[in-house]
């Protein structure tokens, strides 16, 4: 092959009706080596002064962390990325094979314009400058390429990628990744490094709790029916955050957590038993409840622990916690004050749905806070 050109064997793929130039364009997929393609793309940014181009601009967040999983070679980029080449020449030549042959000049012409996949091919531009000697080069991307459109279809196909994209269910990430972290030491290591291993214990301990009396049939989880479920696991998850990077809870074995935390909402129960006899119609097992509630478990732990009270014990958590949610007040939306059970009301009758909001839960966790330790005072003393 000649030293000012390299040669990329592709096959066709399905065509795309252009219906504005009323003709069909060409696709064909392969896989090119990133050093043979780096230098030669271009990200038509969106400029809106000029109605050009149609790409977001980078994030550098996620450009990162693919940077660090790249380099730890914890992710391989198996989806292929989409480029467009708008020239009419160079244009893939069929061999008697059966496959195509593309055949671009060294020199950086006829470039390539990005539709998707700029995040990864940034990320290994940085990765190859990093780390010289990393066989960067030889990085094989699975690629479709697009051959004749111009900025118009490629705006059209951008949209069209991005617009139909999902990400994946966050309760559907977190089981996921308990599962492969179960199975993988150096994951679980990786995800230490990042300070995201809280994520698996917290789904490991949610799945736990699910289980137990407090919680049974009320969590759900990823691609289960709504029913009669009052919140995702993936809030449940991220509630748990706090209680799990606190040294103290951590010193415990997964099964005692869970214990430990049906033994709270136990404890929770006995104090406010109206809120679970009909959970649907109070927010104390919906979203702020959860969040709130997960958030101070550490506070009471501490209690429990310099009143000399068992932590797995039902009876401890309502000790610390019924005067303070049985007076616990706020106003409502209809005669303006709602108290206790009547606070975790859902909608006019209760106020809980007013601290909804992130801001919010702060507030009423410091409120609940204060209140806990103004009642338990004298005991703390």
């Amino acid at each position: 092959m000649d030293d000012n050109v390299y040669e990329v064997q592709l096959l066709k793929g399905q065509p795309i009706d252009y219906p504005i130039r009323g003709e069909r364009l060409n696709t064909f997929v392969g896989t090119l080596k990133f050093g043979d393609l780096v230098g030669r793309y271009r990200i038509p940014h969106r400029v809106h002064a000029t109605n050009k181009g149609y790409q977001r601009k980078a994030s550098t967040s996620r450009i990162n962390k693919l940077v660090r999983d790249l380099k730890r070679r914890k992710v391989h980029l198996p989806t292929s990325i989409l480029l467009s080449v708008r020239e009419r020449e160079p244009y893939p030549k069929l061999e008697a094979s059966g496959r195509y042959v593309l055949t671009i000049p060294a020199n950086g012409s006829s470039p390539f314009f990005v539709v998707d996949g700029q995040h990864r091919l940034e990320a290994l531009k940085i990765v190859m400058e990093e780390d010289p000697n990393g066989n960067w080069h030889d990085f094989l991307i699975p690629t479709v390429i697009i051959f004749g459109a111009d900025s118009d279809l490629e705006m059209d196909q951008f949209h069209t990628v991005n617009s139909n994209a999902k990400s994946i269910d966050t309760r559907l990430a977190h089981d996921l990744l308990k599962t492969l972290a179960k199975k993988d030491d150096d994951l679980r290591k990786y995800l230490d490094e990042d300070q995201v291993s809280w994520k698996v214990d917290a789904q490991d301990l949610t799945e736990r709790v699910a289980r137990r009396k407090m919680w049974r049939g009320r969590i759900r989880f990823s691609n289960e029916p709504k029913g009669n479920t009052l919140i995702n696991s993936n809030s449940v998850v991220s509630s748990l955050k706090r209680a799990i990077e606190h040294d103290y809870f951590a010193t415990y074995l997964p099964e005692q957590r869970a214990e430990i935390i049906d033994a709270y909402w136990q404890g929770i129960g006995k104090a406010l038993p109206e809120c679970f006899r009909d959970p649907e119609e109070y927010n104390i097992q919906k979203t702020v409840g959860v969040y709130v509630l997960h958030y101070l478990l550490p506070t009471v732990l501490s209690y429990a622990i310099r009143l000399g009270c068992p932590v797995s014990e039902p009876e401890t958590h309502y000790h610390i916690f019924a005067t303070t949610l049985r007076e616990l007040s706020g106003d409502n939306q209809i005669d303006g004050e709602s108290v206790g059970s009547d606070f975790w009301k859902v909608g006019a009758e209760g106020a809980s749905g007013t601290y909804s909001s992130g801001a919010g839960q702060r507030v009423l966790r410091e409120k609940i806070r204060r209140e806990l330790q103004e009642n338990l005072s004298e005991q703390l003393s």
